[in-house]
């Protein structure tokens, strides 16, 4: 509901010329002649309007904010336009803010505190209805489809200004959503898409015009999914109940605290905040030493920093320690053992023929081949000329204990 308040100009007028009459040149008026238009621009310097508090000016003070509020907070609400009035909030800020410091003493006097909030929000959506208004009545041709619509049936980017057919950006927005591309939900012309810099997002009260709530409420998850994702500061919660988006600590990057349920947690391994200073436990101890290895070869620090800042570097140098030695004993084993065919302990054959008993089990096998043997005549293996050990009893012997010597 509009409210109309009217204000005599000619009184207004009148006024500051009494008032530039007084102060001649620390005082200024101006208009446009257009005040339906927006153009009224009524101000006294700000650097002599921050000084009118000495000798008794308190009370023209008094007069000129109280001209100066009725005209903001009801003349101007209804006709200033939306730049005028950024432009003039900007420029007061940072003239008056400038000589607060020069001029501490002074007793300071804002016009922003003039402006009501609810007088500037008033003024951005009685902007925006306007050009809206605007706009539903021209005809607009959609890059899409090629047809020309009214602009009612048409979606405008404010960041660009290219226009599309709503029917066509319903169509192609679902497409994405339902893919999971919720990168690709914005400006869809080319001048936009061949950007280096990644286009604005759709707002999400336009996407629920756009394609209806349904691919609006995805379209929210999956943007801010991506969004997290792909923001080092920020993490899931691992509380399967939860699992809202938590914040990394700006001091202790590996804290990380669920901004929904208040959960600390470690932001390397999952679990509860277990300290700065304690390694994360490692559950596949392996895959990570591997890639901890790979990390130094390929000199990548970047992997090598984030895997000692989870584990710690003490750590991981006697894992990889470990590790290697470990490697290395089991391809000597590889090489100079036999494994038990039933529990697969491996026996390295110091003397004696090929006939092996486990003395973990009790299997009896063949050392040369790792086949079972008959625990009644276990030597058959060895005499039937159809086995593949035929007369192999004893032999390698000696090629094991050279072998043994040199290793």
């Amino acid at each position: 509901m509009e409210r109309d308040v009217l204000i005599d100009s000619n009184a207004l007028e009148d006024e500051f010329y009494a008032l530039k009459t007084i102060y001649e040149d620390d005082f200024h008026y101006e208009n446009s002649g257009k005040l339906w238009e927006g153009y009224l621009c009524v101000y006294p310097d700000l650097y002599h309007l921050s000084t009118l508090t000495n000798d008794g000016d308190e009370f023209f003070v008094g007069q000129i904010l109280e001209t100066y509020s009725d005209v903001i907070r009801y003349e101007l609400k209804s006709i200033l336009d939306l730049d005028g009035l950024n432009l003039a909030k900007d420029n007061v800020y940072t003239e008056t803010a400038s000589e607060k410091y020069q001029k501490g003493t002074k007793e300071w006097i804002s016009l922003l505190d003039t402006i009501p909030n609810s007088g500037y929000e008033f003024c951005i959506a009685y902007d925006q209805y306007m050009k809206n208004q605007e706009f539903q009545k021209e005809e607009y041709k959609c890059s899409i489809c090629m047809e020309t619509k009214l602009g009612l049936y048409c979606y405008k980017f404010d960041h660009c200004n290219h226009v599309f057919c709503k029917a066509c950006l319903c169509n192609y927005y679902k497409v994405l959503i339902k893919d999971g591309m919720v990168e690709a939900v914005c400006c869809p012309h080319s001048e936009c898409r061949n950007k280096e810099e990644q286009a604005p997002y759709v707002p999400f009260k336009d996407m629920a015009d756009l394609a209806g709530s349904a691919a609006a409420d995805q379209y929210r998850n999956l943007l801010e999914k991506h969004q997290v994702d792909h923001d080092p500061s920020r993490t899931w919660c691992p509380i399967t109940s939860c699992q809202n988006p938590a914040t990394r600590d700006k001091d202790i990057y590996k804290l990380a605290i669920c901004q929904t349920c208040s959960f600390a947690f470690c932001s390397f391994c999952s679990m509860t905040w277990h300290g700065e200073h304690i390694p994360c436990r490692i559950n596949d101890r392996e895959a990570m030493i591997k890639k901890y290895m790979d990390a130094k070869e390929n000199d990548s620090q970047n992997t090598i920093k984030e895997l000692e800042l989870r584990h710690g570097k003490r750590v991981l140098e006697k894992l990889e320690r470990e590790f290697v030695e470990n490697k290395q004993n089991q391809e000597w084993v590889k090489a100079f053992a036999t494994s038990c065919p039933s529990c697969d302990l491996a026996i390295v054959k110091s003397d004696g023929c090929n006939h092996m008993k486990c003395y973990s089990c009790g299997t009896h096998f063949c050392y040369v081949c790792g086949e079972y043997l008959s625990q009644n005549d276990p030597y058959s293996h060895f005499n039937s000329q159809y086995s593949p050990c035929y007369r192999l009893l004893f032999s390698g012997i000696e090629s094991v204990d050279e072998e043994n010597e040199v290793t």
